[in-house]
């Protein structure tokens, strides 16, 4: 019994995602129309929005994105040393006109949802992905505008510790909001990047914590209720820490570019609208990894490329780590936990944010498959369910039954 139900809560979880789905077509058709008349009313505007409308992509969009992505992997993974052979990535023919990757970038052509797949074989414990950690947007180096407001409240508060080192979030959301801010001042690598961000429409659809409160009730999840209510007042305080600095950003830096004798650059408006963009990215495809000498906070990181690997869940056939070899740069490495096979998807465990089922609806907006959930070798399930006795919420799945559950069941007895 106790089977049927966990697997009752998953099929009740994908039902529910499968109405969102067409809640979802439906708004991006929306604002598909809301942004062509938007834009027929401005056209002697020199303004530029940063809203990205798309529908699934078309064959020939599939190719343009495949051509980025293998643009980027050329940018971030290409080494000097012509000998090297430990990065499969780094195996590449050095001719551009025809690249060839260990990996490749694939696009669902009926869902739109994007994968990692690899194009040769790859033995366990070798090395897939290096991705320089100069080219990662880091919690631990912000933004100087916001470095600066965190460095005042220190003095203010005459402390020396660092009072943010939990908003992690709110640093990175600053840090891709800054480069937004300037896109003359955007590298290859980081225009590349951005233009292979999901649709901010469908990625803020598919997020609990914008969701009606009706929507979260018609759940009957009160974890994933109370998660969202936490995550959509913890974002609050990061849009009001952000915005005003943000605001006064864009002020200086019209003023520096007002007098120089150039061709206008376009205008790029960056409100409460795009803070909370910016906060889904973070929270959706950003990681976290322990420091490189094994002491201080662990780092969270938006990584160009691995952000594009899925959740594997207990299937999953590689694993991630910092590493500094002599004479390299420190960089955020991939390496397969066992064989993969020509065309098998990349994939990764997104951790204890992505178990139990509400959690990873609630932390990256989709749902585990059953198979993702359970574990063969412990031959345990981490799918959950709710229940409620005498007016209390327990949640239990296949291996924790509160005590607190066992007293009140043994007082109805």
């Amino acid at each position: 019994m106790k089977r049927e139900t966990w697997l009752d809560k998953i099929h009740h979880f994908h039902d529910l995602h499968r109405r969102h789905n067409r809640l979802h077509l439906q708004l991006n058709s929306y604002h598909q129309d809301h942004h062509q008349r938007h834009c027929n009313n401005n056209n002697n505007n020199n303004k530029a929005t940063l809203d990205i409308f798309k529908s699934v992509p078309s064959e020939e969009d599939r190719e343009e994105e495949q051509t980025r992505f293998n643009r980027l992997c050329h940018l971030l993974m290409s080494i000097p040393d012509e000998n090297s052979e430990s990065n499969v990535c780094q195996k590449l023919e050095r001719d551009m006109k025809d690249p060839k990757f260990a990996v490749e970038l694939r696009t669902d052509a009926s869902t739109g949802l994007r994968g990692v797949f690899v194009n040769q074989r790859v033995e366990e414990n070798q090395e897939v992905l290096r991705i320089p950690l100069m080219h990662c947007f880091r919690d631990d180096r912000p933004p100087q505008w916001l470095l600066d407001q965190e460095l005042g409240e220190q003095e203010k508060s005459d402390s020396h510790s660092n009072s943010h080192a939990d908003q992690w979030s709110t640093r990175l959301a600053a840090s891709l909001l800054d480069v937004q801010l300037r896109p003359c001042n955007q590298n290859e690598i980081q225009k590349l990047w951005l233009s292979l961000l999901p649709d901010p429409i469908h990625l803020r659809a598919s997020l609990p914590v914008h969701w009606s409160d009706e929507a979260l009730a018609s759940t009957n999840c009160a974890a994933l209720q109370l998660a969202s209510d936490a995550s959509f007042f913890a974002r609050a305080d990061a849009v009001n820490r952000i915005l005003p600095l943000l605001k006064h950003q864009h002020a200086d830096s019209d003023t520096a570019t007002s007098h120089l004798d150039i061709e206008e650059e376009e205008e790029i408006v960056l409100g409460e609208l795009e803070i909370q963009r910016a906060l889904d990215i973070v929270q959706t495809r950003s990681c976290r990894v322990k420091q490189i000498h094994g002491y201080g906070p662990a780092l969270r990181l938006l990584a160009p490329v691995f952000d594009c690997i899925n959740h594997g869940g207990t299937m999953a056939n590689a694993q991630f780590t910092l590493e500094e070899n002599p004479g390299d740069p420190p960089a955020l490495v991939v390496f397969a936990t066992q064989q993969i096979e020509v065309g098998q998807e990349l994939t990764i465990n997104y951790g204890e944010s992505a178990k139990p089922e509400w959690k990873c609806l609630s932390s990256y907006g989709f749902l585990p498959t059953p198979q993702e959930l359970f574990n063969a070798e412990t031959d345990e399930d981490d799918s959950s369910a709710e229940i409620y006795i005498n007016g209390k919420r327990y949640e239990i799945n296949a291996s924790v039954i509160p005590t607190d559950l066992v007293y009140d069941v043994a007082d109805l007895l």
